[in-house]
């Protein structure tokens, strides 16, 4: 008989297999992400520089990444779907999982906004471009943040409140430098793309803050 008991304690803070998983593929397609915000600093870089070419080689790369990343998505989704229903706090993981999908679509745009800005041959002023490169540069260390609190959701929840804490600074610094991007567009030319640009690049900044709420929530949620 004592082999049958289970200890509640034990069973209350042990991840099911099927939720180690999903944190798993989550935070794998998280890596995926992060070297594409790495690029699209690159095209910033090469804009700036006015290597229209180099920058229109590039951001259509991360485009076609993009298509596969969304292959990804769809097998996530169906998976979170599958298994929300019989984990615990399933609603909080599909509510992630939709963020997740949220921050890629804003990527997605992204990527069409610059590959217009890239065609079009805009002059950036050094200011501005600098200002984009940070906000992205930014928004790929949030991301990195946030990958690693599903880490150590798994391998030590104790070490998610930190992180956590270093993320909320980092989105605070990443509203201060897109404030000073909105600064500077009144000393610039104001292009309806760059316009478009710019409020994509916000409404990324603000589906990443969704993200790692939403990822608190879920730390918080587990906690004893």
């Amino acid at each position: 008989m004592t082999s049958e008991i289970v200890e509640p304690e034990l069973e209350r803070v042990k991840l099911s297999l099927a939720e180690e998983n999903l944190l798993e593929q989550i935070r794998n397609y998280i890596s995926r992400l992060e070297p594409l915000l790495h690029e699209i600093e690159g095209v910033m870089d090469d804009l700036f520089k006015q290597k229209f070419e180099s920058a229109r080689t590039r951001i259509a790369k991360v485009y076609e990444d993009l298509k596969s990343v969304y292959e990804t998505r769809l097998s996530l989704t169906r998976y979170a779907s599958k298994v929300a229903t019989s984990i615990a706090n399933g609603f909080y993981y599909m509510s992630l999982v939709e963020s997740l999908t949220l921050v890629t679509d804003y990527m997605h745009r992204l990527s069409l906004d610059l590959t217009i800005l890239c065609s079009s041959r805009l002059s950036l002023s050094e200011s501005l471009a600098i200002y984009i490169q940070n906000a992205v540069g930014q928004m790929r260390e949030y991301l990195s943040s946030v990958r690693e609190m599903l880490l150590y959701l798994i391998e030590n929840p104790s070490k998610v409140s930190r992180v956590s804490t270093f993320a909320e600074k980092k989105f605070y610094d990443i509203l201060q430098v897109l404030k000073n991007l909105y600064e500077s567009l009144e000393y610039e030319k104001q292009e309806p793309m760059l316009l478009d640009t710019i409020t994509t690049l916000t409404s990324l900044a603000y589906s990443l803050r969704d993200l790692g709420e939403k990822t608190v929530w879920i730390y918080i949620v587990r906690a004893p």
